[in-house]
């Protein structure tokens, strides 16, 4: 599929604070119907639990905006989706067989490579005349432009493939989203998501990390419950995690 990222309905800027945020300023105040917007920097990236997202120069900064009346009981299966669409994008680029098999996706949202993140999503909602709008932001570091690599505790893209620009990325990602959007069908084929996602994560019975709000679950990974809740066994007792993330080793 062609698409043009110049056209109307994909607002592309060099700077913002957020997309997410420039997302509900555009619909707040123009009459246009964007799709999607992108930025080449953001000065205040968002992660999730009100974290920053480092965004420089030379990585992936795009939100998709949605106007279809989503219910809130189903706002959690995006983030299932959008990983979903970012993993099939990351995993069509990266070349060697072996870096291919160490990218996963860890729950609830995000995409790693040999064990360091290399791309979340985050997902808000607001009301807007009336209208429920909700826009999923997606950020995939691309390009790591200090040459000295101090500290580096995250994955770049780029070191994984040959050939490499934004503007493809961008195009893959609409249309790998396009596609997953398609599949879920607003929820009817959620199972099937989950099953997709179920092959792109953690073996069952491996060891893990969850971080809650008010603790870190240490136990074997089960699986997912089918409103996409994490299943970890724990001293043989089976715990349902509603709310938290997958912690890696560098992130503790």
């Amino acid at each position: 599929m062609i698409i043009d990222i110049n056209k109307s309905n994909i607002k592309k800027y060099h700077t913002v604070n957020s997309t997410n945020n420039v997302a509900f300023d555009q619909i707040k105040s123009t009459n246009l119907t964007l799709d999607w917007i992108i930025a080449e920097v953001q000065t205040e990236g968002k992660g999730r639990h009100g974290r920053s997202w480092d965004s420089p120069s030379g990585g992936l900064y795009m939100t998709k905006i949605l106007y279809a009346d989503i219910n809130y009981e189903l706002m959690s299966n995006l983030g299932f989706v959008a990983s979903l669409a970012l993993y099939s994008t990351v995993d069509a680029y990266v070349l060697n067989s072996f870096s291919r098999n160490s990218i996963k996706l860890k729950w609830p949202n995000d995409v790693i490579i040999n064990q360091l993140k290399l791309a979340g999503i985050l997902i808000e909602s607001q009301i807007i005349n009336s209208k429920k709008i909700i826009v999923i932001g997606f950020g995939l570091n691309v390009f790591n432009e200090d040459i000295f690599r101090l500290g580096i505790k995250k994955a770049y893209l780029s070191d994984y493939t040959k050939t490499l620009k934004l503007d493809d990325l961008y195009i893959s990602l609409i249309n790998s989203f396009n596609n997953w959007f398609c599949k879920w069908d607003y929820g009817n084929n959620f199972n099937y998501i989950l099953e997709s996602w179920l092959s792109k994560t953690y073996s069952i019975g491996e060891n893990i990390q969850v971080k809650t709000s008010d603790e870190i679950i240490c136990g074997n990974f089960i699986g997912l419950n089918n409103d996409g809740s994490l299943v970890v066994e724990q001293n043989n007792i089976k715990r349902i995690v509603n709310s938290g993330e997958i912690i890696l080793k560098n992130e503790k």
